[in-house]
């Protein structure tokens, strides 16, 4: 085939193929979806396409026929799309007028349970709301709930989670935050959600420090300095018995006084004791200044040793927990809501914590994923079971067992400084008690809070206080011959001072010598915080026999040192080996004698007193 034909037949193939090319359709473009708008978004990620479904004959109907949906044939839910009902659902919720509406159409305890889901947030237990409004949300089939259980139709508006419980099944009802905030837009907050003053509180106990502490806190914080505190093993928690001798020596108010339940007895002087341990080294000679420093240490949000979560005295696993987040912000947060008390109005307990409940999560000093992994508490086990359960702290749980609890815990430690008046009952809780109890926590009793002017004072919203602080007049005389103390008047610091170092023996004269200066100290830095104490509240220049007894003490310290490497051995009663060590020369040069039969050897010489006595046949496994 010649070069001439080749090029017409492959002109003629190519002219084929563009010509097949052209009868070809091109490819038809995808359809962008249309980005939802964020309420067609919060439904979508909120439900699925059934449960929009099994929605629509209950909650739909009113707002929208069957033309809304672009169905062919006869209509039926089955061919419902999830994009039409998202739609539609969305167009409900986006709508102020149509929403009103939607509410009007759902059932009283529907519309009860929502109000408390959309601005309490978490989750709720079923066995609760039912408490609350009498309504079955749950069925189970058997009645003893050991399977899972149906939810009733009137409440698939809600989200629900189940858990297997103490022998049962136990079910929440909960939304997804982005419906939450969807209704949040057209519902009225509830009655809570903004803090309500009244003009009286009645309770059975009152506790309203009236600047008393001012008089006092100096003790407290010297008490503590001094020493007076044992700990326990471990030296991460104040014995009882230590806590009830401060409460006992400086004559702490306490907030049972005539209480005969263990549990109740010191709760103040405990939650004092916790709260100064954090700034036990500091000094200070002006009351109202002290407590100016413990309220910001209190409040202002940053890292401290004292935690807040501290407060959760029935809570267990803290120790499992390292993420302090919340600590800074509920400090903040407690701030806030501390300056918006009203400056003599009483404020309901009930009312403080659904203020805080509604703003979660701004009051959860832990957060609730840890919370749920790591911490728990025991109640009493149900009547017909024995022994006490592990609760964890699940989200259906966080809010009474956690949350209200170290509210109610703030708010008793703020009373203990002075800085709020509170009116509270004998604890008891509704949902849990540990055994042989009516309640979870010993704060459980609070009822109502007010502000008090010194607290009004120190938050900074009453410039003017006047502190009636009462001076103790009283002075020291030490005696220049022998070492007795004469405390002329009455001053509790300094006569804490003289009790640390000497003894009482009679209302106004202490006794002082090496035991009672000595007393309860167990190393060389004890003696030197006592001197300084001696020096700083009893006397900076005693007399001559004074600075002698010191410099005494300070130069008998240690007279006893260990010899290392020197080794004791016990002889046996045998005359013949106890006459060569006496007599041998060889063994003389390195075994010295003590009393009892009793002699001492160099380690370096060991060897050498084992080797002579192998030759005399005694043999020696070990020396």
């Amino acid at each position: 085939m010649s070069r001439k034909m080749k090029n017409r037949i492959e002109k003629l193939l190519e002219a084929l193929e563009l010509s097949r090319a052209s009868q070809i359709p091109p490819p038809r473009k995808k359809e962008e979806k249309k980005a939802m708008n964020p309420a067609e978004e919060a439904v979508s990620n909120a439900y699925t396409a059934l449960a929009l479904k099994k929605m629509y004959s209950l909650y739909l109907r009113p707002f929208a026929d069957e033309k809304s949906f672009n169905i062919r044939g006869k209509f039926s839910i089955n061919k419902l799309k999830k994009a039409d009902l998202v739609k539609v659902f969305a167009g409900i919720f986006s709508n102020e007028a149509v929403f009103q509406r939607f509410l009007g159409y759902l059932p009283k305890d529907v519309r009860g349970i929502l109000d408390i889901i959309v601005w309490e947030g978490g989750e709720h237990n079923t066995k609760k709301l039912k408490k609350k409004f009498g309504s079955e949300i749950v069925v189970f089939p058997d009645k003893n709930y050991r399977h899972t259980g149906e939810i009733q139709s009137p409440y698939f508006l809600f989200q629900n989670r189940h858990k297997y419980g103490y022998r049962n099944y136990e079910y929440s009802l909960y939304l997804e935050d982005g419906m939450r905030k969807l209704f949040q837009k057209y519902m009225e907050p509830p009655h809570d959600y903004h803090l309500h003053p009244l003009k009286k509180a009645e309770t059975t106990y009152f506790f309203q420090d009236n600047g008393r502490i001012l008089n006092q806190i100096i003790l407290f914080l010297s008490y503590i300095q001094q020493g007076n505190l044992k700990f326990s093993k471990n030296g991460d928690k104040v014995l009882i018995t230590s806590i009830r001798q401060m409460c006992q020596y400086c004559n702490i108010d306490e907030f049972y006084p005539d209480s005969k339940n263990k549990d109740l007895q010191n709760i103040r002087t405990q939650l004092l004791t916790d709260f100064l341990l954090d700034i036990r080294d500091a000094q200070f000679e002006d009351p109202l200044k002290l407590m100016r420093v413990l309220t910001d240490e209190l409040l202002i949000g940053e890292k401290k040793k004292y935690k807040l979560r501290d407060l959760l005295w029935h809570i267990k696993g803290l120790h499992n927990l390292w993420n302090e987040d919340g600590e800074i912000r509920v400090r903040t947060k407690m701030q806030e809501l501390l300056r918006k008390l009203p400056l003599g109005k009483w404020i309901s307990m009930d009312n403080i914590s659904k203020y805080c409940i509604c703003r979660h999560p701004d009051f959860d000093i832990i957060n609730r994923w840890g919370a749920n992994h790591y911490l728990w508490f025991t109640k009493e086990g149900e009547k017909e079971y024995y022994g006490n359960q592990k609760i964890n702290i699940s989200e259906d749980e966080y809010n009474d067992a956690l949350l209200i609890p170290f509210i109610k815990g703030f708010f008793f430690l703020c009373a203990s400084l002075g800085i709020v008046d509170i009116a509270y009952e004998l604890p008891e809780n509704e949902f849990h008690h540990v055994k042989g109890k009516k309640y979870l926590s010993v704060f459980d009793g609070l009822a109502f809070v007010k502000l008090s002017e010194p607290g009004a004072h120190l938050l900074g919203l009453k410039p003017d206080y006047k502190a009636e602080v009462e001076e103790e007049s009283a002075r020291i005389v030490l005696d220049e011959q022998r070492l007795f103390i004469h405390l002329e008047g009455k001053n509790s610091l300094k006569s804490l001072a003289l009790e640390k170092i000497g003894d009482k023996i009679s209302e106004s004269c202490f006794k002082i010598n090496y035991q009672t200066f000595l007393k309860e100290c167990s190393s060389k830095q004890d003696i030197r915080n006592k001197i300084m104490i001696f020096r700083e509240q009893i006397s900076a220049k005693p007399p001559q026999i004074w600075e002698d007894f010191i410099s005494d003490i300070m130069n008998k310290i240690n007279p006893l040192s260990l010899e290392k490497n020197m080794k004791v051995y016990q002889i046996k009663p045998d005359d013949e080996l106890i006459s060569l060590i006496a007599k041998d020369e060889i063994l003389k040069k390195y075994v010295l004698k003590a009393e009892n039969f009793r002699i001492l050897i160099e380690s370096r010489h060991l060897s050498k007193v084992k080797n002579r006595l192998e030759e005399f046949g005694y043999f020696i496994d070990k020396l």
